[in-house]
């Protein structure tokens, strides 16, 4: 009760100058008959955001998130950010988005459906605390970014000493989830952290991604590698490929995971078709099949329901 009382307040204050409220909301309906449940409704995310422009140079960022995977009546700040436009290109500060796979995210263009590859094998936190920083190189297509964050994303408070290092570089369109283009792109990120009284862990992640866009069909892959240094021969391998195509008022998608770690792999496959009938609105029958590194294939499906203010 005393989240929402705080929220309220926030809200309230919010309406008192110029901005821009967003929200979404992941709603399902899932079957799976190997389970003691077979079929249920749930969602997944509920975000509530705000924007707001303070100057031509500075502007801010509010979002909360409810997951409830982790705590359904938890209330989550998933993003407060401070943006800031200088010569020298453009200073994030605060609790920001990070960099690792915004843009593969986008080119797979259904989060509602699942996580981009990384943000579902947890090769980072999609959002964390600290600064970014984005160069103005004076060309258009050229982006790149650099953060430095805590590491712990944004669900938990920093555990240790050591910060996270991640950078971004790539060519080409930023959302090709919006029109044609093309881009492609490497990431790469390493922290310190502790794994004992006296002992470290060097994680390393590098990943390479690229996508492409006609507009109607749209076709995307990436290929992460993250390395322990006190398990390197243990690296794990990432790679998801995935595409969308559009056929008169409907879109089909598809998406495989491929992972690997030592020895085991595994593979995650999604089947579905995404119906708009309303601006904002949009419901996608969808089949997954996981072939998991031990047992048998688990076969679900069910109904997403997107919901966009």
């Amino acid at each position: 009760m005393k989240k929402l009382v705080i929220l309220g307040i926030l809200v309230s204050s919010m309406n008192a100058n110029t901005g821009a409220f967003s929200g979404t909301v992941y709603y399902h309906y899932r079957v799976n008959p190997d389970e003691s449940i077979t079929n249920s409704f749930e969602y997944s995310r509920i975000y509530f955001g705000y924007k707001r422009q303070v100057s031509d140079r500075l502007r801010y960022t509010f979002k909360t998130d409810i997951d409830p995977s982790v705590s359904p009546r938890t209330l989550y700040i998933k993003l407060a950010q401070m943006d800031w436009d200088t010569p020298l290109g453009q200073v994030v500060i605060g609790l920001q988005g990070m960099n690792l796979f915004p843009i593969q995210e986008k080119t797979w263009g259904y989060r509602a459906v699942e996580k981009s590859a990384m943000d579902r094998f947890q090769f980072s936190s999609s959002a964390d605390l600290g600064l970014g920083f984005y160069p103005a190189l004076g060309l258009s297509r050229l982006h790149t970014s650099i953060l430095i964050t805590n590491g712990s994303g944004y669900k938990k408070p920093e555990g240790d000493a050591y910060k996270k290092l991640s950078v971004q570089a790539f060519w080409g369109e930023p959302r090709l989830d919006k029109g044609a283009g093309w881009n492609a792109g490497i990431v790469a990120s390493t922290e310190r952290q502790d794994v004992g009284v006296d002992t470290t862990d060097q994680v390393s992640v590098l990943g390479v991604f690229s996508g492409w866009s006609s507009g109607k069909l749209r076709l995307g892959a990436d290929l992460n590698a993250r390395t322990h240094s006190q398990t390197w021969l243990e690296t794990e391998s990432l790679v998801s490929l995935y595409g969308t195509l559009g056929l008169s008022n409907l879109r089909l998608l598809g998406r495989v995971d491929l992972h690997r770690q030592g020895s085991a792999s595994s593979r995650y496959e999604t089947l579905g078709v995404v119906f708009t009938p309303e601006k904002g609105l949009d419901i996608i029958p969808v089949v997954r099949r996981e072939v998991p590194a031990k047992g048998d294939a688990l076969t679900t499906g069910g109904v997403t329901f997107q919901f966009k203010i």
